[in-house]
């Protein structure tokens, strides 16, 4: 960002509850069993780990955080949702990444047998 776009904008200031919510999904995304979805039609995105029993809703103008026992929901405004929603993208860009390059490498490991069973075929 140039400085005169800095000096333009505004950069957003979250409030105390703002930065509870960011903390708590940034702590859900660093816990095993965590998963990050999305509904792309209705542009809904879900963070939930049922191990621990903690789900997480964005929609469009709110947030929702539940346990077992408690809900808690709250209004959003459009800059903290695209806070929170850049969050939970680039979570969900690694998670699938990770899951990309696990099943590369088991096309790789398959095309690798494959191999070594034609030549065995091949030399008897």
């Amino acid at each position: 960002m140039s400085k005169l776009t800095k000096k333009l904008v505004k950069e957003y200031k979250l409030s105390d509850t703002e930065s509870l919510i960011k903390s708590v999904l940034e702590l859900m995304l660093e816990s095993e069993g965590t998963d990050a979805i999305t509904a792309p039609i209705s542009e809904r995105y879900y963070v939930s780990n049922p191990t621990l029993g903690y789900y997480l809703k964005v929609t469009e103008y709110s947030i929702t955080i539940t346990n077992h026992k408690f809900t808690f929901q709250e209004a959003i405004s459009e800059e903290f949702k695209k806070i929170i929603l850049d969050i939970i993208k680039q979570y969900m860009e690694e998670s699938r990444n990770a899951f990309e390059k696990t099943v590369f490498d088991n096309q790789i490991e398959l095309l690798k047998n494959i191999k070594s069973n034609l030549l065995e075929k091949k030399s008897n």
